[in-house]
């Protein structure tokens, strides 16, 4: 059976929801939650829930916090032998700022600690990977890093930018991607492209398909998401979603699109999967950890998602 190989931070997540319209330079009221985050842990552990095997590389804090994500990553499932334990830098933080209406106002994070993965640490990992496996890697690392990890693995990568202010690191990799899932914003930064109608949707996908990579995803918030390979692109819309967490909902996709693919479903059908999975999330105050597999399923049937062929 394929595996999946995450490299990638784990984070302690800081969530404060505002309760009524956010003043900035004040002393907001609200709801402060904790939680564990960072995309590759939290696609890692979406695939766990989803029954995949799954091998997570990052460096872990030796202080309270490091701790914990360590034990919880093995609790939910992950392989952990290739990852290493660091007694120089605290845990990677990532803090979020709700607005009243459960959406992003602000974000902030501390990861210096990535800055200890290393060629010499992934070294034995490299070597295990298999080229059918799938390999998870974000712009959370450095562009010098992600050059070396692609050079020396024939395994399938897949990409998630992060950040606009992160999706530079990964232009040198493009034609080395197998699967790549920025939002809209992170998409325009290489093709200066507003996606608002069906030709600008064609022109951005395009771009993507002609640097090599083989199945480009775009999610567009509200607007729906975007898939296109070489023989086929669709536009998928559905209705409006009730948001009771905002963050993870783009993990979840990305996660069970390639859990998926590994159960032998081709891009479309894993597509219509994982939207529903990645609602499913963002509609749950617990999100990425409510994951119930039954409640998936019929999920997918009340959705309703509409596809619009782009071309094929």
């Amino acid at each position: 059976m394929n595996k999946i190989w995450i490299i990638g931070g784990a984070n302690i997540d800081i969530c404060g929801h505002g309760k009524s319209e956010l003043r900035t330079y004040d002393s907001n009221i609200g709801e402060i939650d904790i939680s564990f985050g960072g995309v590759a842990r939290n696609i890692a552990e979406v695939c766990c829930r989803l029954n995949q095997d799954v091998n997570f590389i990052s460096v872990f804090s030796n202080d309270m916090f490091g701790k914990l994500l360590y034990e919880d990553c093995q609790k939910v499932g992950m392989n952990l032998s290739y990852s290493l334990i660091n007694d120089e830098y605290s845990s990677s933080l990532y803090i979020a700022i709700l607005n009243e209406e459960n959406d992003m106002y602000l974000g902030m994070n501390d990861m210096r600690i990535l800055n200890n993965i290393t060629m010499d640490m992934l070294a034995e990992a490299l070597k295990d990977i298999e080229e059918d496996d799938y390999l998870i890697i974000d712009g959370n690392l450095e562009s010098d890093l992600l050059k070396q990890i692609v050079d020396n693995t024939k395994a399938r990568i897949v990409c998630d930018p992060v950040s606009v202010a992160k999706a530079d690191r990964i232009k040198p990799i493009l034609d080395r991607i197998d699967i790549y899932k920025p939002n809209q914003y992170e998409a325009k930064v290489y093709t200066n492209i507003d996606i608002v109608d069906k030709d600008s949707a064609i022109k951005s996908l395009k771009y993507y398909i002609d640097k090599g990579i083989k199945e480009m995803i775009i999610s567009m918030s509200d607007k729906g998401l975007l898939l296109g390979t070489k023989e086929k692109a669709v536009w998928y819309r559905f209705a409006p979603v009730e948001i009771a967490n905002a963050t993870g909902g783009g993990d979840s996709f990305l996660a069970a699109y390639i859990s998926e693919r590994i159960n032998g479903n081709n891009p479309f059908e894993a597509a219509k999967k994982a939207i529903a999975i990645a609602i499913y999330v963002i509609e749950n105050k617990d999100g990425m950890h409510s994951i119930d597999i039954n409640v998936i399923n019929d999920k997918i049937n009340s959705l309703g998602i509409e596809e619009y062929i782009l071309w094929k």
